[in-house]
């Protein structure tokens, strides 16, 4: 994932092309997960869609910053999707999985999590499944 900032708005993030911007910062649970799902979207996508992430550097002062609040993108984190210069509108939803690591492996819940995401984005499967 590319880092962007403010001057690259105009050059790199609003001109022809599929674009998703990745807005976070460090220090917030959530966006840990979803830039490594991201990541691996990204490698599904290559040559076709180009992500940047921008990383907001005070989290005490995220409000402030000029970028997040020009885009509206709190609370964070939070994804926009570009296509041909203008952002538009697309359906995310946020999972979590939480159970007990004395019982299951944490690469087990993620396999789960997977195969949930995996179904979730394609319904054809649910059908086949059985």
């Amino acid at each position: 994932m590319k880092k962007f900032k403010k001057s690259d708005i105009n050059s790199k993030i609003f001109n022809k092309g599929n674009k998703v911007l990745y807005f976070h910062a460090d220090g917030i649970c959530p966006c840990i997960p979803a830039k490594s799902d991201l990541e691996d979207i990204e490698k599904s996508f290559q040559g076709e869609i180009e992500f940047y992430e921008y990383l907001a550097k005070k989290v005490r002062e995220i409000d402030k910053d000029e970028i997040i609040t020009h885009y509206e993108a709190l609370p964070l984190p939070t994804t926009l999707f570009i296509k041909d210069g203008e952002i538009v509108a697309a359906p995310v939803l946020a999972l979590s999985l939480s159970f007990d690591h004395r019982q299951i492996d944490g690469a087990t819940g993620q396999n789960a999590m997977n195969h949930i995401k995996r179904l979730l984005n394609n319904p054809e499967l649910l059908l086949m499944e059985g």
